[in-house]
C-alpha cells in the first residue's frame, strides 16, 4: 500500500525543550538552556538550507522565550514555511513520569495546534536538537509506506528520534502513548514498539531504505547519534535488507 500524496510537500515536525530545568532536568544530562539553544538554532537553520523538507514545524514545550520569525523569513527566503509552536508544559506529570511523558504530548498537541500540518498526511518526527543529514535519502521511500519505523524486536525497542508516521494512524494507534506511560512507567520506545506489536495487522508499516544520518548528541546519556562510517555502512545494508522491521528473518539470526 503506498502512502498518501500530499502536493509534494515533504513535513519534518521537530520537537524542542529548549530550558529543561523546567522539569528539574528529568532524563537530560545536556541541561544547559543556552547550549542547547545553540544546538536547536543551528539544527533549524541546517533544516531550512540544507535539507530537503519543504515545511519545518518545532513544537516546544518549556515556554523559554524564542524569536521564530528570524527563522519564519530565512524559510520563506528558500521557499519553505517555518512554524514555532509554544505547547503545553506538563511540569508535574513530566517531572513524574519523565520526559518519555512530555514528548509524547509534543507530538500530539503539535498535530492540534499547527495550522501547517492540518493538511499535512504524512510526517515526519525529528528530535529537535540534531540534523537528518541524509533526508533526501530518506524520504525517497515516503510513499513505500504510510509509517516508517526502526525496530528492534529483540531488545522490544522502536527508535523515536527519527521515524514517519500517518497522521491518521498516530491517532487511531499512539495518540494516547502518554496515557501509556503514565500507567507501565516505561519510557516511549518501549510504548511505541508495544503500540506497533499490538496494532500491526491495522499498520502499513515498513523501515527506512537508509540508516538516518544523525549530527548530535543524545540529551538522556550524552552520546554521539553520529556512527562511524563504517557503521553506516554496516546499519545502511542491514536496512536495505529490511533488518529493522518487525518480524525481520535477518533481524532474528542477528538476534537485534
Amino acid at each position: 500500500m503506498k502512502a498518501e500524496k500530499q502536493s509534494k510537500r515533504i513535513y519534518a515536525l521537530l520537537t524542542a525543550t529548549i530550558d529543561p530545568s523546567v522539569y528539574n532536568n528529568v532524563n537530560t544530562v545536556i541541561t544547559n538552556a543556552e547550549e542547547r539553544l545553540n544546538q536547536y538554532e543551528e539544527s533549524f537553520q541546517r533544516y531550512i538550507k540544507e535539507s530537503v523538507f519543504t515545511d519545518i514545524i518545532v513544537a516546544e514545550n518549556s515556554g523559554y522565550p524564542f524569536n521564530a520569525n528570524f527563522y519564519i523569513e530565512l524559510a520563506k527566503k528558500h521557499g519553505k514555511r517555518f512554524e514555532y509552536i509554544n505547547c503545553p508544559r506538563y511540569i508535574e506529570e513530566t517531572i513524574k513520569y519523565g520526559k518519555s511523558y512530555g514528548e509524547s504530548k509534543l507530538i500530539t498537541d503539535a498535530l492540534e495546534k499547527s495550522k501547517v500540518l492540518h493538511d499535512a498526511s504524512t510526517i515526519y518526527k525529528l528530535t529537535g536538537r540534531v540534523f537528518l543529514k541524509n533526508s533526501h535519502a530518506i524520504v525517497k521511500t515516503m510513499e513505500k509506506h504510510q509509517n516508517e519505523f526502526l525496530i528492534m524486536d529483540k531488545f522490544r525497542w522502536c527508535y523515536t528520534h527519527v521515524f514517519k508516521f500517518n497522521k491518521k494512524d498516530y491517532y487511531l494507534v499512539f495518540r494516547d502513548a502518554d496515557k501509556r506511560i503514565m500507567d507501565t512507567k516505561v519510557n516511549i520506545e518501549r510504548n511505541y514498539y508495544n503500540l506497533i506489536i499490538e496494532n500491526f495487522d491495522k499498520l502499513d508499516i515498513g523501515c527506512f531504505n537508509v540508516w538516518p544520518y544523525v549530527i548530535g548528541r543524545h540529551g538522556t546519556t550524552g552520546a554521539s547519534y553520529t556512527n562511524s562510517f563504517k557503521g553506516r555502512i554496516y546499519h545502511d545494508i542491514l536496512c536495505k535488507l529490511n533488518a529493522y522491521t518487525h518480524g525481520s528473518n535477518l533481524g532474528h539470526i542477528l538476534k537485534m
